[in-house]
């Protein structure tokens, strides 16, 4: 479990450095055998330390630690729906959630960049519903099997992955296509399904 936590905490001062979260906002979690670490309520990912991460099982009751985020229902959802998911960042990141609070749900972001198009595949976009709801964990939990991000309206990005280093990588993937969309005011030429077929193809 040290390891574990050490590597938590390193994307968590991570996410903070580069500006993907502020003040107390986001949250990361890593899968364990028997439930997930997760970053508590109220303390900033920034200053945040080993002893401070709180642990929940799979029936979301809180073992050990701090109090877990306020958010960790989300977090339980995507681990009940999705057994390859090990591990969860949720950002504020700008780019990613100024788009968020200017679309509406079913308007895709199409792929810009071949990176983007594999590690994130699709992004939908969920409806906004108040931070740390059972409605938004619900309502993520039934789009999590096809996604490996997704924006949340007026809120932010989640993204998970096989490892805290993935899903880094698809939050970092979700801002950058983003910011190219809100640069070029989506009019930028976009990767056509037969392009991300082949990058699909040759990539994996």
């Amino acid at each position: 479990m040290e390891a574990s936590a050490k590597s938590l905490i390193a994307v968590c001062h991570e996410l903070y450095q580069r500006g993907f979260v502020s003040g107390s906002g986001g949250n990361v979690s890593l899968r364990t055998q028997d439930g997930f670490l997760i970053t508590p309520s109220g303390f900033s990912l920034g200053t945040l330390t080993e002893d401070q991460l709180a642990k929940v099982d799979f029936a979301g009751r809180p073992l050990v630690g701090s109090r877990p985020s306020r958010e960790s229902p989300m977090h339980l959802a995507i681990y009940r729906a999705r057994e390859d998911v090990q591990a969860i960042v949720h950002t504020h990141s700008p780019h990613a959630t100024a788009l968020a609070c200017l679309l509406e749900p079913g308007r895709p972001i199409p792929p810009y960049t071949p990176s983007y198009a594999y590690l994130v595949r699709q992004l939908p976009l969920i409806p906004y519903y108040c931070p740390g709801s059972q409605a938004l964990a619900d309502a993520i939990r039934e789009k999590a099997s096809g996604a490996n991000g997704f924006l949340l309206q007026n809120h932010g990005v989640v993204a998970l992955g096989a490892s805290l280093t993935e899903a880094l990588s698809v939050a970092e993937e979700i801002e950058d296509n983003c910011r190219i969309y809100l640069l070029t005011q989506g009019q930028a030429r976009s990767l056509a399904a037969e392009e991300v077929d082949e990058i699909w193809r040759l990539m994996k």
